[in-house]
């Protein structure tokens, strides 16, 4: 559908949270980020699709980077009404007993990192947590509780792991696109650099030069005004710019948008790979 409103965003969020968080049968959720597919998630991927082709009650889907690098290949298993599961290790030869035991209730400690105590984004914090009645399964941790986990907050990373980086619906579903359309519609350049220096926003490459000096520099010069993704990963080991772009991808669309609204700018552009 065409995107005018606010409304018609609320529309297609209230339809895709249900895909996101109540699925109809059991979703299956493969991180097939570069760290997923290194380690053998492609394989996985693509052997329980040729497996569950065509079983309506099971989906393949997904996602991006889960979180756990050296566990990979990560899969989360989830079912409305039943505990959210991500296991470990999941490669080709263990992708479908993963599914099947999930699927018949049985649950190996062994194979599974943990399990999800609250899915929700920082965005949605007017939806109910989905799983609030959901019983827990017991030896299984929380996430929270997962010592690599304990103490982290995604802000940059909230939708890695959870969408699907290929659709705009599902990164709706968590509340995107919603600060671009509503600066399109009532706010002044002024008002979202105002937004973005209040927010005290900085750039991450090492110096953490804030973000709305730079965009009140940019809305300054009487000339054109572009706005350029970044997006070479060019320092070894550093995984920052990847993950949003293989996970999250809308989210940095989103940001170039409202950038070029907040310093007149029509042209967009890509740098890198």
């Amino acid at each position: 559908m065409k995107i005018q409103s606010v409304n018609d965003l609320e529309t297609i969020s209230g339809e895709y949270s249900k895909r996101l968080y109540h699925p109809t049968g059991i979703k299956v959720n493969v991180g097939m980020a570069s760290c997923g597919i290194a380690a053998g998630a492609q394989a996985a991927f693509e052997r329980a699709k040729k497996e569950f082709n065509g079983n309506g009650n099971i989906a393949i889907c997904q996602t991006g980077c889960i979180g756990y690098c050296e566990l990979e290949p990560l899969v989360e298993i989830l079912e409305d009404g039943k505990p959210r599961v991500v296991y470990r290790n999941i490669t080709a030869d263990k992708i479908l007993d993963a599914v099947q035991d999930y699927r018949e209730g049985r649950f190996n400690p062994k194979m599974i990192l943990g399990q999800m105590h609250d899915p929700l984004g920082l965005l949605e914090e007017n939806l109910q947590n989905p799983l609030t009645n959901v019983q827990a399964l017991d030896a299984i941790p929380y996430f929270e509780d997962v010592p690599f986990y304990k103490g982290q907050v995604k802000i940059a990373l909230r939708n890695c792991g959870y969408i699907d980086p290929d659709c705009i619906e599902e990164y709706i579903a968590r509340g995107g696109y919603l600060a671009f359309v509503q600066a399109l519609a009532g706010m002044n350049p002024g008002e979202i650099i105002a937004i973005i220096k209040k927010s005290g926003l900085r750039g991450r490459g090492g110096g953490g030069f804030p973000t709305g000096i730079k965009w009140e520099t940019c809305a300054k010069h009487h000339g054109d005004r572009y706005v350029i993704c970044n997006a070479d990963e060019g320092d070894p080991g550093a995984y920052m710019d990847r993950s949003i772009l293989e996970g999250d991808p809308h989210s940095v669309l989103e940001g170039m948008l409202i950038a070029a609204l907040a310093i007149g700018s029509s042209q967009t552009a890509r740098n890198g790979h």
